[in-house]
């Protein structure tokens, strides 16, 4: 006879917790939007020509919309690489009211309209419910994969970027509207 195995005791004043799913999923999407953004940016900062300002440090993804500002655009494809130097003009907090050069870079890149689109999403969806749900999360996890492991079969002009939807559905359907593209 084979002796029982000895039941393991969890630690006294810790509790062990499995992640949750919407945690697992949030991982799963930051890692995703990294990779798409970092293979549609090429790995350099987008505002490297813009200002004449010498790109620095290492590159980062930097939100147009920041995170803190908005928990349902977190997760958008309208995240861009940055350099360390271009992050912190943008960051209004560290600068004490930022610098509008993301924004003008934007409304150059995408149109006005995709500024007001992004803007009016942002306002749409303040506070606590401004989160997505967890069949969201499964579905945008499962386009941004799709884009993702077809991104070599597409057209790699901005364009087609654009239309491909690598830069998000707001930016794709106010880009079109503005060009009245459909």
């Amino acid at each position: 006879m084979t002796p029982k195995p000895k039941p393991v005791k969890q630690p006294k004043g810790k509790r062990v917790t499995s992640p949750s799913r919407r945690a697992i999923l949030e991982k799963q999407l930051e890692a995703i939007v990294k990779m798409i953004v970092f293979w549609r940016d090429g790995s350099q900062c987008v505002l490297q020509n813009i200002d004449g300002h010498r790109c620095g440090g290492k590159m980062n993804w930097g939100h147009f919309i920041p995170r803190a500002r908005s928990k349902y655009l977190k997760y958008d494809l309208a995240t861009f690489v940055q350099c360390d130097s271009h992050n912190l003009i943008h960051d209004s907090r560290k600068t004490g009211g930022g610098d509008p050069i993301f924004g003008l870079w934007f409304a150059k890149t995408f149109g006005v309209e995709a500024l007001q689109a992004m803007s009016n999403a942002q306002r749409e969806h303040l506070g606590a419910n401004g989160k997505h749900s967890i069949p969201e999360l499964e579905e945008m996890l499962a386009h941004y994969d799709d884009l993702y492991q077809n991104r070599f079969y597409i057209d790699n002009t901005f364009d087609g970027l654009v239309q491909g939807g690598f830069y998000g559905e707001i930016i794709k359907a106010a880009y079109n509207d503005e060009r009245k593209i459909k």
